[in-house]
Formats: C-alpha cells, sequence, structure tokens
C-alpha cells in the first residue's frame, strides 16, 4: 500500500502526509506489519487560545462539596490494598510484529512545536511475551533509544532500558539512563542515572502487589546547583537520602552540605520515620554559623493536623558571616497545634533566646497561645536587646480584652544598624469585642535610621467603637531631617465621633510647609460622608497657596463618588479656581479657570 501527498482538514486540524508505504500480512491469528515507512507528516492543531475565544462559557454552578475524609483515613484506604490489583494472565487475540516502522519529518504544530527527524520502531507480541527490539527517535527536544521485554503472564516480568538525551533548556545536555527490572507482580526494581546539568542516581525497589507499598528508595547526588544554568544561587554537596519500609511503616534518613550566596555553609541530617497516620521528625539538625540549630517534631494527620515540636539553637555565631552584625545566640521554642478546614490554634509553652548582638545583651523568654479567630492569650512575653526592652501581657479573649504592651527603649545606638534614639511607650487594649477600646502614649527622641533623623516625636490616643467610632488622637513630631527634606514641625489632631470630627494638620519645613482644617460627618447607615476643607494654605517652591473659601466634600461609598465643592486657590501672582462642583468619576460639569492677578 502506498500514499503520496495526502491533505485533510477537519475543523481547524490540518493533516498532510507526503509518503506513506506499509504492507501487512495476517495468517491464523499472527498480525504482520510489514516494513513501513511515513515521510513528511504534518499535523496542524488549532492553538488553544483560538479555541477558547471560540467557545461558549456556560454559566459556573457550584455544587454543595460533600465532607472529605481527613487525610489519615485516606491514606489508611489507599495503602490498605495492593497498588496494583490482582490480575489474571493476559491472553491476547492476536499476535501482533511490527517488523520496522520509520518515521522521516514528522512534525506536530499548535501551542508547542515537536519536530521527530527520524524513528525507528520494532516490536512484536507473541503469545503474551512483548518484545521491544527498538525504539530510536531523534526530536528536536532530544533523542530517545529504548529496548527490553515483558510478559503479561506468571508474575508479569519486565526488562526494559532506555537512555535519552535532552535538548530542552535548562537541561540542555542532560543524559538520561533508566533500567527496569523484576516483576510487576514481585519485586520491581528501578534505577535512574541523571549526568549534565544535574547529577543524581536513583535506586528503588517496591512491590506494587503488596499491601502498604514495600518501598526502599535511594537518591544519591555529589552536586546539584540552582539555577541550572547560570550564576549558582544554591548548591547542595554530597547528597543521600534513604527511605526503607512500606508506606505504614518506613524510616526516612538524608544527608546533606548546602552553599549558597545568601546561605551560610552547612550540613543538614534528617532522620524520622512515619506511617500514612503520622511522621515522628527524631531529629533534624542544621549545623552552621559555628553552631546547631535542632528541630524535634510530630505530625500527625488522623484526624486534624496537628503537631507538636521542639527548636532549639545551640552556639550560634554570626561573626565570620556578618562581620557589621555579630551575634552569638541560644535558645529553644517548643510549640504544638492543630489545623482543620480553614482554622489553626498554636501553643507555644516555652520560648527563651538568649546571648548578644554586638556588646549588646539578647534575652526573650515568655509563653503565647492563640487561634484562627485572632483570639490570644499571652501570660507574658519579654524582649530584650541591650538596655531596651519590650513587654507584652494579657488577653485578647472571647469577649473581654485586656492586654497591655510596653517599651522601655533609651538606648538604640546601633542595636540594629543604622539605628539610633530612644523610645518609650505603652499600648493598651481594653473593652470588650464588641466594643474595644485602644490607648497609646509613646515618646521618642533622637530617632535615627539610615538618612532619616527625628528629633522628638509623641504620639497619644484614645480610640473607642461602640456603636459609632469615637476619640482623639494626637502626633506631634519635631525636626525631621532627610536629604533634601528639612521640616521643623507636624501636628497632627483629630478628634471626635463618626457623627461630628475635625482634624488639623500643620507642617512647618523646606521645601513645603503649610496648614488645613477638615470637618466631617459620617452616617453608617448611608455610607456618606460629608465634610469641609478650610484655614488652608502652603508655602511651596513657586509661592504661597491658599483657599479663599472652604471647600464642600460629599463621599458617598456605594456608589464610589467624590463630589468637591467650588473654590479658588490664591497666589501672589495667580488665582485658580474650580467655579462649579465636580464629580469623581463622572464627566466634569465644570472647568477650572486660571487667570493672572
Amino acid at each position: 500500500m502506498a500514499l503520496n501527498n495526502i491533505n485533510i482538514k477537519i475543523d481547524d486540524t490540518t493533516v498532510s502526509v507526503l509518503d506513506f508505504t506499509s504492507g501487512l500480512a495476517w495468517q491464523e491469528k499472527n498480525l504482520t506489519l510489514k516494513p513501513t515507512r511515513l515521510q513528511g507528516l504534518l499535523i496542524a492543531l488549532p492553538k488553544v487560545a483560538d479555541v477558547a475565544q471560540e467557545e461558549v462559557v456556560e454559566p459556573k454552578i457550584e455544587k454543595p462539596q460533600p465532607d472529605e475524609k481527613p487525610l489519615g483515613e485516606t491514606l489508611k484506604d489507599l495503602f490498605a490494598k495492593p497498588v496494583m490489583p490482582e490480575m489474571t494472565d493476559v491472553h491476547l487475540p492476536l499476535n501482533l510484529n511490527i517488523e520496522s516502522f520509520r518515521g522521516e519529518q514528522l512534525r506536530i504544530t499548535g501551542d508547542t512545536d515537536l519536530t521527530v527527524r527520524t524513528m525507528l520502531l520494532k516490536v512484536s507480541s507473541i503469545d503474551g511475551n512483548m518484545k521491544l527490539d527498538t525504539l530510536d527517535i531523534d526530536a528536536n527536544q532530544g533523542t530517545v533509544k529504548a529496548s527490553g521485554t515483558a510478559q503479561l503472564a506468571n508474575n508479569w516480568p519486565v526488562d526494559i532500558t532506555l537512555n535519552s538525551t535532552l535538548n530542552i533548556d535548562p537541561l540542555k545536555g542532560e543524559k538520561i539512563k533508566l533500567k527496569v527490572g523484576g516483576a510487576l507482580r514481585e519485586q520491581l526494581e528501578v534505577g535512574v542515572n541523571l549526568s549534565g546539568p544535574m547529577d543524581v542516581a536513583l535506586r528503588a525497589q517496591t512491590r506494587l502487589a503488596e499491601a502498604g507499598l514495600p518501598l526502599n528508595l535511594e537518591v544519591v547526588s555529589q552536586r546539584i546547583a540552582w539555577p541550572l544554568t547560570g550564576d549558582t544561587q544554591f548548591q547542595a554537596d554530597d547528597l543521600k537520602l534513604k527511605l526503607s519500609g512500606k508506606m505504614t511503616d518506613y524510616t526516612l534518613s538524608m544527608r546533606t552540605a548546602v552553599k549558597g550566596q545568601d546561605i551560610p555553609p552547612a550540613t543538614i541530617t534528617l532522620d524520622a520515620k512515619g506511617n500514612e497516620r503520622q511522621i515522628n521528625l527524631d531529629k533534624l539538625t542544621i549545623a552552621a554559623l559555628e553552631g546547631k540549630t535542632e528541630l524535634k517534631a510530630l505530625v500527625d494527620w488522623q484526624q486534624a493536623i496537628s503537631w507538636r515540636g521542639e527548636l532549639t539553637l545551640n552556639g550560634i555565631n554570626t561573626a565570620k558571616e556578618i562581620p557589621d552584625w555579630p551575634a552569638k545566640l541560644n535558645g529553644v521554642m517548643k510549640t504544638k497545634g492543630s489545623l482543620y478546614g480553614g482554622t489553626w490554634q498554636m501553643d507555644v509553652p516555652e520560648l527563651k533566646l538568649t546571648g548578644n548582638v554586638k556588646q549588646n545583651s539578647v534575652n526573650v523568654n515568655g509563653t503565647l497561645k492563640g487561634n484562627s479567630y485572632m483570639q490570644w492569650t499571652i501570660p507574658g512575653l519579654h524582649l530584650a536587646l541591650g538596655p531596651n526592652s519590650a513587654d507584652i501581657k494579657g488577653e485578647l479573649g472571647v469577649k473581654e480584652l485586656n492586654l497591655d504592651a510596653a517599651i522601655d527603649a533609651p538606648g538604640l545606638d546601633n542595636a540594629l544598624p543604622g539605628l539610633g534614639g530612644m523610645a518609650k511607650g505603652i499600648v493598651k487594649v481594653r473593652g470588650t469585642v464588641e466594643a474595644p477600646q485602644l490607648l497609646a502614649d509613646i515618646t521618642a527622641r533622637g530617632l535615627r535610621w539610615q538618612d532619616l533623623s527625628v528629633a522628638q516625636a509623641r504620639i497619644e490616643g484614645d480610640i473607642k467603637s461602640t456603636d459609632q467610632i469615637a476619640g482623639h488622637l494626637n502626633v506631634r513630631v519635631e525636626r525631621i531631617s532627610q536629604p533634601d527634606v528639612n521640616i521643623n514641625l507636624v501636628t497632627l489632631d483629630a478628634k471626635g465621633s463618626e457623627k461630628q470630627h475635625q482634624l488639623q494638620l500643620r507642617v512647618q519645613g523646606e521645601p513645603v510647609s503649610g496648614q488645613l482644617s477638615l470637618t466631617g460627618s459620617f452616617d453608617r447607615e448611608a455610607a456618606r460622608w460629608k465634610g469641609t476643607l478650610s484655614d488652608t494654605r502652603f508655602q511651596t517652591p513657586v509661592g504661597p497657596w491658599s483657599l479663599t473659601r472652604a471647600i464642600a466634600l460629599d463621599y458617598r461609598n456605594k456608589e464610589q463618588k467624590i463630589s468637591i465643592g467650588p473654590h479658588c486657590w490664591l497666589n501672589p501672582n495667580a488665582e485658580l479656581c474650580i467655579p462649579q462642583t465636580i464629580d469623581g468619576g463622572r464627566r466634569r460639569t465644570g472647568g477650572g479657570q486660571s487667570q493672572p492677578l
């Protein structure tokens, strides 16, 4: 049989064949495909984006989802029976023999472009014995050579060898060697060797027909780097990972040494054991910065996902890696908690951190617990760095709120690189969840952060939320200095309630100074705020500007619109006026007018 110059188009898919020759022989139950040659095949598929534009989008109806089984039950059911179910011997009605199938210049286009330059296939299946004599593919993505045998009877023995070279970034030049042996219904052995941009050796033995999925897995690599090309940002050396046992009772170990651009050199060791219900992290050790960080933990997912763990720092020293901010630290943190659905709870019964940063001693200790409803109980949390300290104590309960936070930092100089000054103050949370109250009184002097400095600052406020928000907030900041900016004084005074409130802002400095007054009223039911901006003037590099009359403001949240009333800005050399009310979001009904004076 021979076909030449065939072109077929179905909808948006085009198939063309330059040349196809083949032959077929059938005698009794033996079917033989004679040497076959396919040349110049092109399958042009439509792009997915083009198809999507033509599809009619049906309204999506969300169906209620039944309660999902806990992860522990799902895994228990999964491994309670073999991954491979019992199967009888397979007796095919025909013996198939493909003597030779050769392809040249085979191409598929669409969202991806695949070109197979040459392909050769020789395969047969005689009385349940399958034999792959040759599979040889040379494509633009790489090459594949494979051969092997398999039997669809008894224990289903298999013996397959595959060699491949990839031609895809970033794995261009990666060589893959795959060997599969053993039997599907007894022990199956798999070996994979990767060489090139990534060098990894994997060996595995498993029994797919046995409950619990017995598995022995070993992964070894002398070096794994990321990214695979270009400058290395992360590198793991002498990686050894081993898993043995069953998924219902296994042990796991891992050893490696890592380093990177922003990672200090470290050796990592992991020893764990687990089953389908939980994993017990006997010890995860990270040896770095002249010390060790160790984690012991148990994670359980029988019902909710729960955990308990202990993190220990021992002899951490950052002097060599971060000479500008040397620190020596020791500490321990114990934690337990659970996660179920969209809620979580966490308990930290012990938190301790001691040591020093530069010449400043470090002391952190306390206990706390909380949950996803932002309910927190903090019997006491103390943080100290040199002479500076912060203390938090109290409770954000189901109903009552009683939390105190105090800061006493008389010497912030060089506590962190670029930081300086002093700060002292308290923040209190009182009231109930329905009617919370926030009180704050904080003073700072000589504050410095990099190029920014503040001579003095004071924040004092008392804000309460009942049927409406009310209270006062006073902010005073003196002598703010930054390159090209010098502000002598900033004051902000706000007081009142939703129904009636006022705000005054004053700024004295260079290059801008000025003041404004704002009064207003908010109607919560209508979601509407009305206000007036008055007593407003600014000194700018182009001279002073001042309002000649108050500006009426009206913001309607439901409509997401704001109205700004008529007003004029006056300058010694010009006057800028808005003669009519303008609505934000709508086409302007009035225009601005500018005229010289």
